[in-house]
Order: C-alpha cells, then structure tokens, then sequence
C-alpha cells in the first residue's frame, strides 16, 4: 500500500529557530538534576544518509539517541521499540501489536488518551504502529519550545503504565474491531505460506481465524503487562529527533527525559529459523478463481552481503512473464532475520516455466543493462524519501528502526551495496540460495468458478482486486480498481489504487497505461515509491536511459497519449466536448523550467520540460480545460470586454480559474481549497494572494453556482461574467447590478492615468498584507460598496488616489480605525467624509 505525503517543508526562520532552541535549553536546564549531562552517557560517529546528518548518542542506560536538523520550525519525535512479531509465539499472536494499545491507557501523571490529545492540542499528531521487528511511535509537527514536554510523556509512558484494568480491556476491543475491519484473504494467504517456511521463528507462529483475529482478543492484561516489563527499557529503544534545532540540543533534551530510567532485564532470544538443506510443498483452498503457485526460499538474515543481490533479483524477475503472457510476480521482503525470497505465477504451465526460469538464473548471466536498469531504482530506496514524511514511510523513522535493531549502517551502505551487484553476483545468489532442493512448492488451490460480477462495497472490491491479480486475472483487477477509483475515495485511497492499477498494467505490459496512473497518483501525493515506478514504466516503454538523463523534452508520442486521456476525462467531467483538436507547441526553455500553460491568444497548448523535471498531471489538466472553457466561452473575448477594469478582470479570472482548479480537485480527488487560505502569521506576497484567491473564492464561486443550478447555471456565469471581486468572495450577491461609479465624489486634479476599480480584492490585499489586520481584513472588506483608484501628477511625480465608499458612517470610521496599522504600513494618507473615504500614497 501507498501512503500519502504532507506538505513541503516551510522555510526556516532563523532567528525564530534560535529563540525557540534558546527557550528548550533554559527548559533543561530548569529540570534540575535529571536534565545534566551524564558523564557516562557517550556521542557515537555521526552517519550521513542521502543530504541528512544523523547525531548520535547513547545513554549509560543504553538508549540509542539520534538527532537530524531540517528546515522546520517544529520538531518529530519518534521513539522505536525492538519487539514486534518476532519477540511473539504460538500462544502470543498479536500481543506486540495489543501493547502498542495499551501505551495510550495513561499513566499516573497522564490518563487514557491524554498522550495522544495533548499532542494535538500543541497543533501536531501522535500514533503508533506494530511491525514483525519492532513498534514504532512518533509524534509529529509539535512546536520547538514543547519538545521536552513531548519527550517526558514519551518516557513516562515507557515505564509507568497504570494498566488500569478497565482501559486496557478497552483497547483489547478496539484492536479486536480493527483486526476485522482489516482482514482480508490475501493476509491469510501470507499467513499460510509462513507458517509453511518458518518452523522455529515466530515469523510463523499462529494463524488467523476466518474473521482475521490473532490471539490478541483473548490475552490477559497480566500477559501484556509481563510483555511491557521485559522489552519497554531504553536499552531496547531508539529516540530520534528531527526539528529546526542544533543536534546537540535535542539529543540533551533526550539525555534529560531519558536518562534517569533503568536498563531492563535479559531477554529471551529469539528462535534461529534453521537453514534446511531440502524444501517441501503443500497446498491450501483458496478463494481465487484458479490455482495459484508460489516457488518459495528462506534466505539469510538483513546483513548477510547476498541480500542486496536477492533484491536485484526479485526486480529482475518481476518484469518476466510466462509463455501464455501472464506475468512473473517476485518479492524479497525487509525482515531483520530470515527472509522469503518468492516467485508466484498463474496458469497450467507456471509450474514446468517457473523451474525453467530458476535454472537459467543459476546458469546464465543476465544482460548488464537491465541489471543496471534495475539497480539504479532500487540504490535510493533510504535516501528518496522525505525525512519526516507520513510517519509510516519516514525516513527518521526507518533510521530508529535499524538503529534500535543493531544495524544503524545498513541505510547508509544499501546504495554503495547495490552499486557493487554484478551479473555474477546474481548468478551467484541464485546458485547458493534459490536451489531446486530448498525450494518450497505452496500452491493455493482455485475454484475454477467464473468469478461473479464485481461487487460495490469497496472493502470488498478491494478485496476483489488483490485476489484477481493473485489468480493471474489482471482484467478483473484492472476493473476492480477503476471502480474503486469511480467510487472517488480519499487521497490516501486514491494514490493507492492508482498506482495498484499501474503495477497491474505493467505487468499486462501496458505501460501507457501504467504511466498514466502513476502521474495521477503523483498529482495528489509525491510519494517517492510512485516516482520509482513511473521511471520503470518510462524505461520499459521507451527502451531508453532513464528519464531524467534525457536532453530532450518528453516524447510527442506520450504526450498525445496523456493529453488524449485527459482530454476524455475533462469531457466526462464537464459534459463538453473538445470543437476542435487542441495544437501542442513544445519549447525547452531552462529559464521556464517544466511548466504547462495554454495561451489564449492563440489557442496552443504550450509545453516546457526542464531536464530532470516531470511534467505533472494536475498542470495538464488545467491547462487542457482552459482550451474547452475557450472553445465553448470565448474566454479571449471576454477577457478583451472586461477591459481596463482592473477589479472586473479578476474577477473574471477568478471565474476561469476557479472552474479550472475545481476540475483539477475533483478529477484527481485532491482537495485544494486549504491551499486557498492565507495563513495567520508570516509574510504573505501577492503572488501567493491572488493565487489563493482563485483556489479559494474562485473554485467556491464556482461549486455555489453549480450546486444552484447545474452546469446550466455555471455557463451562464460566462454569459453574464461577474463584474466584480466582491460578487466572487460572496456568491450570494450574484448577479448584482453594475458597481457605483462614484461621480458624485469629485476626482482630484492632474489626473495622469484613466480611472479603474480595484474593488474588495484590493481592500482585502491591502488590509492582508499587513499582520496586524489580517484577521479582520474579511470584515472590514466585505462593507466596501464602490471605489475608484487613479494616478494623479504630483510635484514630486506621481501618487495614488483612491477613493473608497462604504455600506455605512460606521462602516468608514471602523476601517479609519481598526485598518490603521496597513494604511501606515502602505504609506497611505486617510480623509474621511461621511461613508467614503479617500486613501492617497506618493510613488
């Protein structure tokens, strides 16, 4: 699955970042004793991955610390424990998983859920997650200053938990609810094929029963508390920080909240799965429409140094298919100890082409450039993604992971490992581990039934997707995903389908197909995962270097092909058809960078691919929809009517582009309008102003006049275009009648420019630019009723006037008054009469 992204990181202020790390260490030092540096306590070498400095320490208790600084001005705190699945057994299932629930049953000093609701009442989010190796806990997006706050609650609950009976019986039932809610028949798969290849390790212990349950919902508080005791100590834990602070302050903030707790008591070792000389077979019903077969290994532990060499392998192997063109599905996971190397396939021949296929592997050398191929999208797999990116993907996180495992260079050394695989190398790894002997044969048993119709619930279409794609039935998973996809789920949902169903077109060697998806999941997500995929699709369609080594712009011929698919999806959308065909007019300009844009004058569609850049989806859409808004509209004309206006003009761009950005929204399922507000603090340009403007107040004018009338009321906006700001900020004026013109209020002398209105918009940037009355910019705006600006010849050369007439006397002498702050700040003079106003400024 594909989580999605956050946003970009904020610029840093500097001096901010200081005052906020100067406030942390006075916090520090303020804790008294507990917060001194222990002489014990040692700085380990630092370890740099990808453009990251990870700093480390390590506690005299035998906490592993690590601090990593960004452009921020908050911080991330996650807190990994060395226990997951593999510290479980038979009788055990899913009490690493029941813990981690129980961490948000309180201690003495913090109640049931308090943790998690007063990291949000700091403005960040806090959960957790179970993996086979390890839990993981984080708290993300909290404010500087409250960094220690956050790291004591995160080591008060570490070893004071009050296992209040009745909180921690509570969440044994939330996780039972979540266990079903989860569970599908792809997982009792995994589960089966497991306990088949892991005899001794609890990688295989236990089952799931039919509803999806571990033995979670029937352990014993007295059971969870015993798990809690023998692995929750800091010797068993990785910290790691990351925020607008020095390292050095934030690994102090760890020492000062971690260091006073005791180490914990000798574990129990986990099982070694033994390395069997001879495999095995076995075969399980399934619900899948025919027969599936998985060829199976054990292979070594995550340092073992044929490791890399198996994952080449695996990214090899998945771009093969069987005669009959059904494909080759290959995986080599990331577990820290043994590892299941698989190959699956479909069909009455998978069995006789599978065991051809291995032997050729053990025979032949494979052909350089594919394994170069291959390895360049696997090399950056720890340094592309982001550093506190979703949690469940961070690469902050991915570190305390390994470090807490006791493998804290494997990140850094992955690139430089794979670099080093050759042909050999492969030949080589197959020969040693991927031995007919050793091979597990497991096959999961079809019913041969024609599948049924596709259902609606989309937990069941989901389902219906992967047991497809299981059985070999990629159609059938192609139809289930865009049906999910018609559904239009949330964004995390949206990138996920979009780029399942891009995986299965690759493997129908549908590769337009295939990069048509993944650019429409990286239209609403960047998720680095997505990019690596689009760059295999690029590559096997093209057959050429990968993209971003290319000198040219993108080829004509998959252009076509997108704007052609965007163009049906904006027809369906819309329910307007392309008049005429839309030319394209390339250019590589490196001053423009990667930009898309369609030129109204003379109806082009305009394209410039910077090297390395991608173009993307969402700026096609827009630009695609322009060309329809204009064979339908005559935007050019109506751009040409509104004239000098300055106050009418936006608000007809406000209606263009609002329509546009709504297509976009709504197509790719990415919720836009947050990105149409205008934060409360920091400097605000007016690049940033009028774009929010069209994101916010365009695309909601927009959706009002659709939910009033359909998209007969939405044409006629184009027919009878809106002739001010103030008709777009407040849909229900529409249509009003013509603004005042003001000729009762007489114009100064030596007028050098003709008169135009800036209207609301004007007033709100003017009253928005300026911090102090940003926040009443919306009232003070929306009583304005006409106004008229000019440019007048001074002594000195030029200055603006502009008049301004209120609803009301009131009306005036409030803004006269609460607006003061952004009349001085812009260098405005103020005369009052009566309810209007007039604003003078020297140039």
């Amino acid at each position: 699955m594909i989580p999605t992204n956050p946003p970009a990181p904020r610029p840093a202020r500097p001096g901010s970042l200081r005052r906020t790390a100067l406030l942390l260490l006075l916090a520090l030092a303020a804790g008294a004793q507990e917060g001194a540096r222990d002489p014990s306590a040692r700085d380990l070498e630092p370890l740099t991955l990808g453009e990251h400095v990870f700093h480390r320490r390590e506690l005299a208790n035998g906490l592993r610390a690590a601090a990593v600084a960004d452009e921020e001005d908050s911080v991330s705190v996650f807190m990994v424990i060395g226990a997951g699945k593999r510290q479980e057994g038979s009788t055990t299932t899913g009490l690493a998983h029941l813990t981690e629930h129980a961490m948000y049953t309180g201690t003495p000093t913090t109640g049931p859920d308090q943790h998690d609701r007063r990291v949000k009442e700091m403005g960040g989010q806090s959960n957790a997650f179970t993996r086979e190796d390890y839990t993981l806990y984080y708290d993300h997006g909290v404010p500087i200053d409250r960094l220690g706050e956050v790291l004591a609650m995160e080591a008060d609950r570490l070893r004071n938990l009050s296992f209040d009976e009745a909180a921690v019986l509570h969440e044994r039932g939330r996780l039972e609810r979540e266990e079903a809610a989860t569970h599908t028949p792809a997982m009792a798969r995994e589960e089966l094929l497991e306990s088949v290849l892991f005899r001794s390790h609890p990688y295989g212990a236990g089952l799931l029963d039919e509803e999806g349950h571990t033995l979670a919902p029937r352990l014993s508080v007295a059971q969870i508390r015993h798990f809690y005791d023998l692995y929750y100590h800091p010797d068993n834990v990785a910290v790691v920080v990351v925020g607008g602070l020095e390292p050095s302050v934030a690994l102090d903030a760890v020492q000062a909240a971690f260091g006073q707790l005791p180490c914990g008591p000798a574990r129990p070792p986990v099982p070694i799965e033994p390395d069997r000389l001879r495999g095995g077979s076995a075969r399980f019903a399934s619900e899948l429409s025919q027969d599936r077969l998985e060829h199976a290994w054990l292979v070594p532990a995550i340092d073992h140094p044929d490791r890399p060499a198996l994952d080449v392998l695996a990214r090899l192997l998945s771009r093969r298919t069987l005669s009959d063109g059904a494909p080759v599905q290959a995986a080599s996971g990331g577990r820290v100890d043994r590892e299941i190397f698989r190959l699956a396939g479909t069909g009455p021949r998978a069995a006789a082409e599978l065991k051809a296929l291995e032997e050729e592997l053990r025979a032949a050398l494979l052909a350089e450039d594919e394994v170069n191929e291959v390895k360049a999208l696997l090399r950056d797999d720890f340094t592309a993604p982001l550093l506190r990116d979703r949690p469940y993907l961070a690469l902050a996180g991915t570190w305390g992971v390994f470090e807490v495992l006791g493998h804290p260079e494997y990140p850094v050394r992955y690139a430089e490992a794979i670099d080093a695989v050759t042909p050999e190398d492969l030949r080589e790894a197959a020969r040693r581990h991927l031995t007919a002997e050793r091979r597990f044969e497991i096959v999961f048993e079809g019913s041969g039934e024609p599948p049924p119709p596709l259902p609606e619930d989309p937990k069941e279409l989901s389902q219906v997707a992967q047991d497809a794609r299981a059985s070999g039935d990629l159609e059938r998973a192609v139809a289930a995903y865009t049906r999910l996809l018609e559904q239009k789920p949330n964004k995390m949902f949206t990138v996920i389908y979009h780029a399942e169903r891009g995986q299965v077109r690759m493997e129908q060697r549908d590769y337009l197909s295939a990069i048509a998806d993944f650019e429409e999941a990286l239209a609403v997500i960047d998720y680095p995962a997505v990019r690596d995929l689009l760059q295999e699709a690029r590559e096997l369609q093209y057959g050429g270097a990968p993209i971003e080594e290319s000198d040219e712009p993108e080829p004509p011929a998959e252009l076509l092909a997108r704007i052609a698919s965007v163009q049906r999806e904006l027809e369906a959308w819309r329910g307007l058809e392309f008049r005429v065909p839309i030319e394209l007019e390339l250019a590589s300009d490196p001053a423009v960078g990667t930009a898309c844009w369609y030129e109204w004058e003379s109806g082009k569609l305009g394209l410039s691919i910077a090297d390395g850049d991608d173009l993307r989806r969402s700026a096609l859409l827009e630009a695609c929809f322009h060309a329809l808004q204009d064979q339908h509209f005559d935007v050019a004309a109506l751009r040409q009517a509104a004239g000098e206006d300055e106050d009418a003009g936006r608000a007809l761009s406000a209606l263009i582009e609002g329509e546009a950005i709504l297509a976009v929204s709504e197509i790719t399922g990415y919720d836009l309008e947050p990105h149409g507000r205008i934060p409360a603090v920091g400097a605000v340009d007016e690049y940033r102003f009028e774009e929010a403007f069209h994101l916010g107040a365009g695309m909601r004018f927009v959706r009002a006049a659709r939910e009033r009338g359909g998209w007969k009321a939405v044409a006629e906006l184009y027919r009878r275009p809106p002739r001010s700001t103030a008709e777009i900020l407040h849909p229900e004026r529409y249509p009003a009648a013509p603004p005042e013109a003001l000729d009762d209020v007489e114009l100064p002398d030596r007028i050098a420019r003709e008169q135009t209105r800036r209207g609301e918009y004007g007033l709100l940037w003017l009253l928005s630019e300026c911090q102090e009355t940003r926040s009443a910019a919306g009232d003070l705006a929306r009583t304005l009723t006409a106004d008229r600006h000019c440019l007048v010849f001074t002594d000195t050369g030029h200055a603006d006037c502009w008049d301004l007439r209120f609803e009301s006397e009131a009306a005036a002498r409030r803004f006269q008054l609460e607006g003061a702050p952004a009349i001085a700040a812009g260098g405005w003079t103020l005369v009052q009469s009566g309810r209007d106003v007039r604003l003078t400024g020297t140039r």
